[in-house]
C-alpha cells in the first residue's frame, strides 16, 4: 500500500511539473495587431479626426467609424466595413433639403461632430449637428438611423435647435435612446457667452422618431462644464460623467496665457427613472492638471464606461506626473466610492505625452484603452504613435501594444494659435466584437507641415484565446481525478482483504 501511495504522489508531482512546462509553452496573454487602414477617403490637404467606433452585434464583421472633417471645409462622415475593418466605404451624413450651409464650406451643407452606436437589433444610431453661417455655428442637432450597417442613412429627426455641442448617443438594450449634449446660451469668438452652458438629455421611446423635451443633467451652480460622457450601467440606469473646469476662465473664455494652473474635476450624475431626473453631481476626481491650451468648443473628452458586472471606469489624461499620462479610476458600487488612479501607459518618466484616451469594456470584463503616445521619441519629442492598453484584472495593471505601424509627426494639422499646438481632435475610437478589438485614431504619417493632412487610421486587434491552456488543464485534471480514483479503489481493496500474516510479519512489512 505504501509503495502505491508513493507512486501516486510521484505521478502527481510529475504532473505539476508538466503543468508548469505546459503553461510556459502554450500561448498566454498575447494580441495580434492587424495592418493599418485608412478609414477616410484620401485627400492631399484633407484633415479628418475625432473618430468614434461601434460594432454591430447583429452582423459579424460589421464595424463603423464616424469622424469629422476640418478641411477643406467642415463635414461629418461615416465609414462602414463588413470585413472587420480590412476595407472601408464612406457615407455622407444626411441633412434635410433647405438647410443652410456654412461659410467654411462655401455655403455647402456642413454636418459635423458625429457620434454613433448600435442597438442590440443591429440598428445604427448616428447623432450630429449641422454648422451654419459665417461663424460656423451649430444650427440643429439631428439623429439618423441605418438598418444596413451604415451603408444608407435615414432622413434625420431634429432633436433640438441651435448651439448644441459635444452630442453623444446612448442606447438602452431595453429600448430607450438617449441623446446627451452641452447646450450653450450664446457663443462668441472661440468661447461660450451668455448664461453658463448646461448638459441636457432627451429620451426617445420609439427608436429615435420622436423625443421627449430635454431635461437638465448638470448642476446649476457649476459655471464651466463640458465633455458629457453617458453610459447605461448594468442595472439599466443612465449615468453621465462630465468635466468641471472650476476656476479655469482662461480656456473657457479664450483668454491669452499658458495652460491652466488650477486642476479640473470629473463629476458623476445618474438617473434612476429613465432620464427624467438626475441626482446632484458628485465629484470623484479633482486633480486633473492640463498641460495644453484648448478651445471650450473642442476639448479632449474624458471617457466613462460600464462593465457587465456593474463596475464603472473613467479614463482621462493629465500632467500630474510632470508630463501627460493616461489614468483610470474604477468604482464597484455605482460611483459612490472609487479606487485610486492607475497609470495606464507603462513607459517611465521620460517626459513624453500620452493623451486622448478612449475606453471600451469587453469581451467580458476586459478593459481596453486606446491613446496617442510619444514614448518612441523621448529625445526630440516630435513623433507620436497609437497605443492600446488592455487589462484582464479589472484595471489594476495593463499590457501596452503599439497599433501604428509608423510613427507620425506631432506638428502636422490645424492649430488655433501658437499657445494651442496642433488640434488632433477631441477623441479616438474603440469597440469590440467577434473576439476582436477595433481601434481608430488620428494619424499624420501621410501628411507634411506643408499639406497639414490628417487621416483617420484603423487597426483590428485579434484577442488571445485560452484554448491551449484550457485543454492542458482539462487533460491534467482528468488524469489527476483518475489517479485519485485509483488510489481510493486500491485503499478500499486493501481494507476488504483480511491479512493472513502474523502480527510480527505485518509489523515487518510496515517497517521494511
Amino acid at each position: 500500500m505504501r509503495r502505491t501511495g508513493l507512486a501516486i504522489v510521484a505521478v502527481a508531482v510529475g504532473l505539476i511539473a508538466v503543468v508548469a512546462v505546459a503553461f510556459a509553452l502554450t500561448p498566454g496573454e498575447a494580441m495580434t495587431v492587424g495592418e493599418n487602414s485608412f478609414v477616410n477617403r484620401e485627400g492631399i490637404i484633407d484633415v479628418s479626426n475625432s473618430p468614434t467606433m461601434a460594432y454591430n452585434p447583429a452582423r459579424p464583421g460589421n464595424v463603423i467609424t464616424t469622424y469629422r472633417k476640418d478641411r477643406p471645409g467642415y463635414g461629418g462622415f461615416i465609414g462602414y466595413s463588413f470585413d472587420s475593418g480590412a476595407t472601408w466605404e464612406q457615407a455622407v451624413l444626411p441633412v434635410p433639403a433647405g438647410t443652410s450651409g456654412c461659410t467654411a464650406s462655401q455655403g455647402e451643407l456642413c454636418p459635423f461632430g458625429p457620434d454613433a452606436t448600435f442597438g442590440p437589433d443591429g440598428t445604427l444610431y448616428v447623432t450630429y449637428v449641422n454648422l451654419q453661417g459665417n461663424g460656423n455655428r451649430p444650427d440643429n442637432l439631428w439623429l439618423s438611423t441605418s438598418t444596413d450597417g451604415g451603408r444608407t442613412l435615414s432622413l434625420p429627426t431634429k432633436i433640438t435647435g441651435a448651439l448644441a455641442f459635444m452630442a453623444r448617443v446612448t442606447v438602452d438594450p431595453k429600448g430607450p435612446v438617449y441623446i446627451t449634449w452641452l447646450q450653450a446660451d450664446e457663443v462668441g469668438l472661440f468661447r461660450f457667452a451668455g448664461k453658463p452652458p448646461k448638459i441636457l438629455v432627451a429620451r426617445s421611446d420609439d427608436g429615435g422618431h420622436t423625443f421627449a423635451p430635454p431635461v437638465t443633467a448638470s448642476d446649476a451652480q457649476r459655471e464651466r462644464i463640458e465633455a458629457p460622457s453617458p453610459v447605461i450601467d448594468a442595472s439599466g440606469q443612465l449615468v453621465i460623467m462630465y468635466e468641471d473646469l472650476k476656476a479655469n476662465r482662461r480656456d473657457y473664455e479664450y483668454a491669452p496665457g499658458p495652460a491652466a494652473e488650477l486642476p479640473f474635476a470629473l463629476v458623476l450624475t445618474r438617473s434612476t427613472d429613465g432620464g427624467r431626473t438626475f441626482t446632484p453631481g458628485a465629484e470623484f476626481e479633482t486633480d486633473i492638471l492640463a498641460t495644453r491650451r484648448f478651445l471650450p468648443f473642442l476639448p479632449e473628452l474624458p471617457q466613462l464606461a460600464a462593465s457587465p458586472s456593474g463596475k464603472l471606469y473613467a479614463t482621462w489624461a493629465d500632467g500630474r506626473g510632470g508630463d501627460d499620462d493616461v489614468y483610470l479610476r474604477s468604482s464597484a458600487d455605482g460611483g459612490r466610492t472609487w479606487a485610486p488612479p492607475v497609470k495606464v501607459n507603462n513607459n517611465g518618466p521620460d517626459g513624453t505625452a500620452q493623451f486622448l484616451p478612449k475606453i471600451d469594456i469587453g469581451p467580458g470584463e476586459r478593459v481596453s484603452i486606446v491613446f496617442l503616445d510619444g514614448r518612441n521619441d523621448p529625445g526630440a519629442k516630435k513623433k507620436l504613435d497609437a497605443y492600446l492598453a488592455t487589462s484582464t484584472d479589472g484595471g489594476k495593471s495593463f499590457t501596452n501594444v503599439r497599433l501604428s505601424t509608423k510613427s507620425f509627426d506631432d506638428d502636422i494639422g490645424p492649430t488655433f494659435g501658437v499657445e494651442y499646438g496642433i488640434d488632433f481632435g477631441t477623441r479616438l475610437g474603440l469597440a469590440h466584437g467577434g473576439g476582436k478589438l477595433y481601434a481608430a485614431w488620428v494619424d499624420t504619417s501621410a501628411g507634411s507641415t506643408a499639406t497639414g493632412r490628417q487621416d483617420v487610421n484603423s487597426a483590428t486587434v485579434t484577442l488571445p484565446t485560452e484554448g491551449p491552456r484550457t485543454l492542458v488543464l482539462g487533460v491534467i485534471a482528468v488524469v489527476l481525478l483518475g489517479l485519485g480514483a485509483a488510489g481510493l479503489l486500491r485503499a478500499r481493496s486493501g481494507r476488504g482483504t483480511p491479512s493472513t500474516r502474523t502480527d510480527a510479519q505485518n509489523r515487518q512489512v510496515v517497517t521494511s
